[in-house]
């Protein structure tokens, strides 16, 4: 289950996964490393050191990514919300690829504005391991062309990349970034998302100037009132 907070008036789920030192990520880049560099006992108080790459854990593409368009800081806080719309992927198997036909099933929720969300739990197989490298739900080029058809806002994805490691990932890219929809990668997605549940979501990027993405803490938040 993700983790939940009920505030009385709703309920947030934290849709990110956390930053440490040597976790799991792209396989060929170097992994952050986080060290200590003072010791509250010695010195009076505790400061580390990050060296991570942008497009990490959590994070958030721009479309800048591709050498076009907004840079992740250019994103104004209107534009980093929407309505989620889940995409059941739990019963798929690993290394599913989601194509028009999956989307179609919830084209009555892609509205202007949305957040497309491919649940799957595979949050949970982070690992340096094949399974969770190559088994998380992925979006095709097709998928990505629907999707920005329908003018969406954003598009989550468990994996370290929307388009996994297969040799559409680049064209998926293309097509979601050019339109100006960014990309949340490394999310934590549970089957609380799953409907009838009404979720809208907000993703924060590290405000990095001129990056192509960025780190990101990324919830959803829910009306308890609302099936």
């Amino acid at each position: 289950m993700a983790m939940a907070d009920d505030l009385g008036t709703g309920a947030m789920l934290d849709l990110s996964v956390p930053l440490y030192d040597n976790c799991p990520g792209i396989p060929d880049v170097e992994p952050p490393h986080l060290r200590l560099l003072s010791n509250a006992v010695r010195d009076g108080w505790n400061l580390e050191r990050l060296d991570t790459p942008l497009h990490w854990g959590t994070h958030m593409d721009a479309p800048y990514h591709q050498g076009m368009g907004r840079t992740m800081d250019e994103y104004p806080p209107v534009e980093l919300h929407g309505p989620a719309v889940a995409v059941d992927c739990f019963e798929r198997g690993p290394g599913v690829v989601v194509g028009e036909a999956e989307l179609r099933r919830v084209e009555a929720s892609l509205r202007p504005g949305a957040v497309v969300l491919l649940c799957a739990g595979w949050w949970a197989r982070r690992a340096w391991s094949p399974e969770w490298v190559d088994g998380a739900p992925r979006l095709a080029v097709e998928g990505a062309r629907f999707l920005a058809a329908h003018g969406v806002r954003g598009v989550g994805v468990e994996g370290f990349s929307v388009g996994g490691r297969g040799e559409d990932n680049y064209e998926v890219h293309r097509v979601l970034l050019s339109q100006g929809i960014w990309i949340a990668e490394g999310l934590r997605l549970d089957r609380d998302l799953l409907p009838p549940a009404r979720w809208h979501v907000l993703a924060l990027p590290l405000l990095v100037a001129r990056s192509s993405g960025a780190p990101a803490r990324v919830i959803a938040m829910g009306d308890p009132s609302q099936p």
